[in-house]
């Protein structure tokens, strides 16, 4: 069965670029809000998902298409994308091969559905995806390109009150929790960095003190995982440490692990 793909998009009704990566680019669902949905449509989407409210937030969006998942598909995995990724990319060693969309999340997949007890998976940035040595790398971020397992995923939700860092917490959430996150470190999406187009959360990222702000509320959430942090460009950050965030259960089986 073909795994379905989500993907939320705002004010983007021209320019929805992880779509068109598709060979069929009505086979992922563009997730919108009512009011943008004229705009969607008269563009030539034809598989859209219609939010019941504007302006809520991405962390609403992506808990809704979570219980849309759950309640109308059976708690199937699916592809949660943005949607301005402008190519998908396989690296063999350090080549890379341009990839369709089908083919990434055919390839992905292979990886992540290996991993035990894995709750959500995603592919890597591109910047990072050449110099890998690994096929699939555990415990870890997962974003831009993310595939979820409901089933796995239970009760926990993202949390509207961390947006700009909804994705990393929830990731956190689910390693505190006991699951396993990974990536599939060989294939790759290309994108550009959060707020620097137009639409989408771009006049939120432009608000000044929003990052900052959400960045001290993730170090006040994940005391010992979380430290504050400023990329070199100026922009507030948080920096993780993602194997302290895992149980104490997992925490102890990775130790044994490392051990000769």
């Amino acid at each position: 069965m073909t795994t379905p793909v989500f993907i939320p998009s705002k004010n983007r009704a021209t320019a929805v670029k992880t779509a068109q990566q598709f060979d069929d680019q009505n086979y992922p669902t563009i997730v919108v809000e009512p009011q943008d949905e004229k705009a969607y449509r008269q563009m030539g989407w034809k598989n859209l998902l219609v939010l019941p409210k504007n302006d809520q937030g991405i962390a609403y969006v992506r808990n809704y298409i979570l219980e849309y998942v759950i309640t109308s598909r059976g708690s199937v995995n699916y592809w949660m994308m943005d949607d301005d990724i402008s190519k998908f990319i396989k690296y063999i060693d350090t080549k890379g091969i341009k990839l369709t969309g089908e083919a990434a999340t055919y390839e992905a997949e292979k990886h992540l559905n290996q991993v035990p007890n894995i709750a959500q998976g995603a592919m890597e940035y591109n910047q990072f995806a050449w110099s890998q040595r690994v096929e699939c790398k555990a415990i870890g971020y997962c974003d831009v390109a993310v595939l979820m397992y409901p089933k796995k995923i239970g009760s926990i939700r993202y949390r509207s009150d961390m947006n700009l860092k909804e994705d990393r917490d929830f990731t956190i959430q689910l390693l505190a929790a006991g699951h396993y996150t990974a990536r599939a470190t060989k294939i790759a999406f290309a994108a550009p960095k959060n707020g620097s187009n137009k639409g989408g959360l771009s006049d939120f990222y432009a608000q000044e003190g929003r990052e900052a702000a959400a960045s001290e509320r993730m170090v006040k959430a994940w005391p010992g995982i979380c430290t504050f942090n400023r990329k070199s460009d100026g922009r507030p950050d948080v920096k993780i440490n993602w194997k302290h965030a895992l149980c104490d259960n997992h925490r102890s089986e990775s130790s044994k692990k490392s051990k000769p």
